[in-house]
């Protein structure tokens, strides 16, 4: 069909061994068909071709001691990941190509890592409002990796949190945190179980993909 659009997506595991112990990132199946049935809605398909490994278990930069006696650039003094959009989405992706040597042409970039964020009631973060590059910590719910990722397709959240300086920022509804009653059940909105978009999101997010 003529409307379908595909969106490539890259699942990375982030392997780690800030403190003596080994970690690894997992994504589970009910956060991918969240994905899935959310893209969906505006006729755009993800592919996903398996998972990645990034392998940082000897990057001093992901370390609590490096081999210099310092700790790393990217870890806190209780070994929670510093959240440092953009620079560390960039980092990220840096390290993988240079890993894999592969340049993942057009693709939505996602990494998992297995530990907490420094922030801990961050969930996940993408680099920025359009920018397909997002970081996923420990503790997540099934609903971060969708509505992450659509921010990474140009949708900001659906309820006023600052001021409207986008054109895409197109309507606001009632905070969740305000008073969930009364909110929408739009993904983009702070509802636990978001599940919709609208029509006029579905074309931000086409013009997203090439």
């Amino acid at each position: 069909m003529k409307n379908i659009k595909e969106q490539k997506f890259v699942l990375v595991r982030v392997k780690t061994n800030i403190n003596g112990s080994l970690g690894t990132g997992t994504f589970n199946p009910s956060e991918k068909i969240n994905l899935f049935n959310s893209l969906y809605q505006s006729l755009v398909f993800p592919k996903i071709n398996g998972e990645e490994i990034l392998d940082l278990t000897t990057n001093d930069d992901f370390k609590l001691v490096g081999s210099t006696g310092l700790r790393g650039k990217y870890i806190d003094p209780s070994g929670n990941v510093i959240r440092t959009e953009p620079t560390l989405n960039q980092k990220m992706r840096e390290l993988l190509r240079t890993q894999t040597s592969n340049s993942f042409s057009n693709c939505f970039f996602v990494f998992c890592f297995d530990e907490l964020a420094n922030n801990t009631s961050t969930m996940g973060r993408v680099e920025d409002i359009g920018k397909k590059s997002v970081v996923l910590y420990r503790g997540r719910d099934d609903y971060t990796l969708n509505h992450e990722a659509l921010h990474g397709l140009g949708l900001f959240h659906t309820h006023k949190d600052g001021s409207i300086t986008n054109q895409n920022q197109k309507y606001t509804f009632i905070h969740a945190f305000t008073d969930a009653t009364k909110a929408t059940d739009n993904i983009m909105t702070y509802q636990p179980d978001g599940k919709t978009t609208w029509q006029w999101q579905w074309k931000i997010i086409k013009k997203s993909i090439l």
